[in-house]
């Protein structure tokens, strides 16, 4: 089944850069992106990218806790910003 994802990650180095790269490997990898942002992050302040798009899963639930961070994981890594697959936040939901 196709679920929308909301990602949530640590952003660091010239935001502007990172976000063109990581736009251009979603691209290569097939991802259709629907918002690639960055914006302040709650508590702390520090900044984050923020990624919405979808991906085939079998569930919700391994949308959000085992594919889409496992993609978004080799993605980060793909596009210079190595990211702990346990620090990036997925929400998965069925599209409408």
């Amino acid at each position: 089944m196709l679920y929308r994802i909301v990602v949530h990650a640590a952003l660091a180095g010239d935001e502007d850069g990172v976000l063109a790269r990581l736009r251009e490997v979603l691209e290569a990898n097939g991802l259709e992106i629907t918002v690639l942002t960055a914006h302040e992050a709650e508590p702390d302040g520090g900044r984050v990218l923020h990624v919405e798009s979808a991906i085939e899963a079998p569930s919700g639930y391994h949308a959000s806790a085992v594919s889409g961070p496992e993609l978004f994981a080799r993605l980060l890594e793909e596009a210079g910003l190595p990211t702990d697959r346990d620090a990036i936040m997925v929400e998965a939901q069925r599209p409408a």
